[in-house]
């Protein structure tokens, strides 16, 4: 008989986030708020695309990322950012 697997989401709060690491590459509790996403990352659900500018050996570069929160294999909460490869 085949097995079934079902991954429950975990829920996360604000206070689990490192928004001091994240600020760094211009992503914060108010940006994601604003746009309507905050539910949605503490749910363990996977953001929608958008733009991000981090600096990078002194060099700005625009990125389009979604974001989502998993636990590592200690079971540590952590953020998953996620890059997306545009076809030009």
């Amino acid at each position: 008989m085949e097995e079934i697997r079902i991954e429950r989401l975990r829920t996360y709060t604000e206070d689990e986030i490192n928004w001091d690491e994240l600020q760094a590459i211009g992503i914060s509790s108010e940006r994601l708020s604003k746009m309507g996403e905050m539910e949605s990352l503490l749910k363990g659900r996977r953001t929608r695309p958008f733009l991000i500018t981090p600096t990078i050996f002194g060099y700005s570069i625009d990125m389009e990322v979604t974001l989502q929160m998993e636990d590592d294999t200690t079971g540590r909460p952590i953020m998953r950012i996620e890059g997306i490869h545009q076809n030009k």
